[in-house]
């Protein structure tokens, strides 16, 4: 569930920052670009935290913390290409 709701937020915010992007000035741009790295950056630690934090509290198997550990570290890649592509296709 955690994830479901990262990955609408990181898809808004990623959206919302590259339309942003086409209408300011370049120093806007880099602003915005180092936002968007920062969020998910943070986002992926506070995903391993809760994940971590969520599995000692309901005491489960140390493999199903690892698999949900490598599903938010999947969507931080899938939102790492998303933001990619879109940067690229805007900023050329």
């Amino acid at each position: 569930m955690i994830l479901l709701f990262e990955a609408i937020i990181g898809y808004l915010l990623i959206t919302a920052t590259v339309i942003t992007l086409k209408r300011s000035s370049f120093s806007t741009q880099r602003r915005l670009v180092k936002l968007l790295a920062s969020y998910i950056i943070i986002s992926l630690i506070i995903s391993f935290y809760l994940t971590i934090t969520y599995s000692y509290i309901q005491e489960i198997r140390e493999f199903v913390s690892l698999l949900e550990i490598l599903a938010s570290v999947v969507l931080h890649i899938i939102m790492v290409i998303y933001a990619w592509f879109l940067l690229t296709k805007v900023l050329s």
